[in-house]
């Protein structure tokens, strides 16, 4: 059976709407805008010939709450009252109000598209009428996308603890913390995060003496998208930065020193969560380490204690409570 255009689905539909019925077509959690709210916003979308158009009291919408990514977002279906499923238009948005200004742009849309094709049909005869064609684009899925839908910013802090033994000098183990922010929007779900890790200062002995290493750096981490896009459970590709230094310290040697050294280096990151409770998310992750800046620290001068590596590893768990 062909896909019923615009105008038509809405013309089928004043058959079934009932008149005085003021929430007939209409249902939304009761923290949402009323019936009468939407249509006036929509009218306000119409030129004024259109504003009391028959067509407008064909339209239904049905808003609902969802799980996304563990958090409650609101769903909602523009389509004609009859029901007709291949009308049917959805989207999805962080709050009630956005949602329905999305539905009343497809409305609005749809509605302007509807007239010009009825204005259309009726200067033709009715040989012409019934020799035209059907026309793809005049189908209630052909027409223009809502404008992309966004969720707020969540902001959010992080704990986490390092494994990267032979990348930089010291304790295999660090620890740190970070603030974190994610948001949707234009399809991409950016996720950073900025915070700044020290490593667990360790002793190295060497015959006749010993150096104390320790380690610090600010960490950033920038991931585009997270897959799949919405459940518990995501995985994302990340990029990441460290700035910072490194210190060693001769110990029982004669001429003792202090030396430090900038630590910079970039990576990539893939990393894996699960979200809990709709605000907390536990997860590992695992990046191939470039350092940038390549030092070595000498216990004496025929003894290297480290020495950069080319590339490196780590490994990381974290936990995550959104604000």
């Amino acid at each position: 059976m062909p896909v019923a255009t615009l105008g038509e689905s809405l013309a089928a539909g004043t058959a079934t709407a009932a008149p005085g019925d003021e929430t007939a077509g209409y249902t939304a959690p009761p923290e949402c805008p009323d019936r009468a709210a939407w249509r006036s916003s929509l009218r306000a979308r119409l030129p004024p010939l259109l504003q009391t158009h028959p067509l407008l009291e064909t339209l239904s919408v049905h808003v609902k709450k969802v799980q996304h990514a563990g958090n409650a977002e609101y769903e909602g279906e523009l389509g004609a009252i009859d029901g007709a499923p291949d009308t049917a238009r959805t989207v999805r948005g962080a709050s009630c109000e956005e949602v329905l200004d999305a539905l009343g742009f497809i409305g609005a849309l749809g509605l302007e598209r509807a007239a010009r094709i009825g204005a259309s049909t009726a200067s033709d005869g009715p040989a012409e009428a019934a020799a035209r064609p059907a026309q793809p684009d005049a189908r209630l899925d052909a027409a223009p996308a809502a404008p992309p839908v966004t969720a707020s910013p969540e902001l959010g802090a992080t704990g986490y603890a390092l494994f990267q033994g032979g990348l930089v000098p010291g304790s295999e183990l660090a620890l740190g913390a970070a603030l974190e922010l994610s948001w949707r929007a234009l399809g991409w779900q950016p996720w950073l995060q900025l915070g700044a890790y020290v490593g667990v200062p360790e002793e190295i002995t060497a015959a006749g003496g010993s150096v104390r290493f320790e380690h610090w750096s600010t960490h950033a981490v920038a991931c585009p998208w997270r897959f799949p896009a919405s459940g518990a459970f995501g995985v994302r590709p990340c990029l990441e930065l460290d700035l910072g230094q490194t210190t060693g310290e001769g110990l029982g040697v004669s001429e003792a020193a202090r030396r430090s050294a900038p630590w910079i280096s970039t990576g990539a990151q893939l990393r894996a969560g699960v979200v809990l409770w709709r605000r907390i998310e536990l997860g590992a992750g695992v990046a191939g380490v470039v350092p940038i800046w390549h030092s070595r620290f000498f216990l004496r001068p025929d003894e290297t204690s480290f020495e950069t590596p080319v590339v490196g590893y780590r490994a990381e768990t974290y936990g995550s409570v959104l604000f």
